[in-house]
C-alpha cells in the first residue's frame, strides 16, 4: 500500500475538525468532549506526520495521545449520562486509565515502544461503554438511529476499537506474521479509520443545536 494513501486516510479526521469549528457555537455543549477529541486527533496526526517526514519517531506523542483519547472518550460518555447511577465508577475509571498508562510506559513498553497493552485495555473499555450506550438508546430512544449523532459515534467507536484490539493483539503476543499480512492488517485498520472519520464528520454535522437539544436518557 502506498504510504501516502495511508496519510490521506488518517488525515480524513480533518473533515470533522473543520465542521466542528464551523458549527461549534451552535452545537450543544454536551458534545464538546467529542469535538475536543477530534481536534486533538487532528493535531496528533499533524505532529506524527511531521516527525516521520523529518526522520524522527512518533512513539512519544502517539503514546501520550492514547491516554488523552481514553480520558476524552470517557468524559464524553459521562456527558451523555452513562455514569449517572455511579459517579464513583467514572472517577475510578479515569484514575485506572492514568495508572495503567503509567505502569505500561514504565514497566512494560518503555518510553521507546508503543504502549500496546494499554491500548488494548482502554479500547476494550471504550467498546463496552459504547455497547452500553447503544443498549440504553434501544430502550429509550424512538427516533431514527441513522440520524442520531450518539448512535453514529458509538457505532464508529465499536468498529474502530474492535479492530484496534485485534490488531494490537497480533503484535503483543508475538505472532510471526509475514510482511504482506502485516500490511493487510494496517490497510484494514486505516480503511476503518477513514470510514469512522467520515461518519464522525456526519455525526458532527447532525449534532443538535443548543436550543433544540434534549437528552432523553
Amino acid at each position: 500500500m502506498n504510504p501516502y494513501i495511508g496519510y490521506i486516510f488518517n488525515f480524513s479526521i480533518i473533515i470533522g475538525a473543520i465542521i466542528g469549528c464551523v458549527r461549534f457555537r451552535r452545537i450543544h455543549p454536551v458534545y464538546h468532549p467529542f469535538l475536543i477529541l477530534i481536534w486533538t486527533g487532528t493535531i496528533n496526526e499533524i505532529i506524527s506526520t511531521s516527525l516521520v517526514f523529518t526522520g524522527h519517531y512518533n512513539i512519544v506523542n502517539f503514546n501520550i495521545y492514547n491516554l488523552i483519547e481514553s480520558l476524552l472518550v470517557t468524559w464524553q460518555f459521562y456527558r451523555w449520562r452513562l455514569f449517572d447511577e455511579n459517579h464513583r465508577f467514572y472517577q475510578a475509571l479515569l484514575m485506572t486509565f492514568c495508572i495503567s498508562w503509567g505502569l505500561d510506559i514504565i514497566f512494560i513498553s518503555g518510553f521507546s515502544n508503543f504502549n500496546s497493552y494499554f491500548r488494548i485495555f482502554y479500547s476494550f473499555a471504550l467498546i463496552m461503554m459504547s455497547i452500553n450506550m447503544i443498549n440504553r438508546m434501544l430502550f429509550k430512544e424512538r427516533n431514527n438511529f441513522l440520524r442520531n449523532p450518539i448512535f453514529i459515534i458509538c457505532s464508529g467507536f465499536i468498529i474502530f476499537y474492535t479492530l484496534t484490539v485485534t490488531t494490537e493483539a497480533f503484535f503483543v503476543y508475538g505472532l510471526k506474521l509475514s510482511s504482506v499480512f502485516q500490511e493487510n492488517i494496517n490497510y484494514i485498520l486505516m480503511s476503518a479509520n477513514l470510514f469512522c472519520n467520515l461518519i464522525y464528520a456526519l455525526a458532527i454535522l447532525w449534532m443538535p443545536q443548543r436550543q433544540a437539544f434534549s437528552l432523553q436518557y
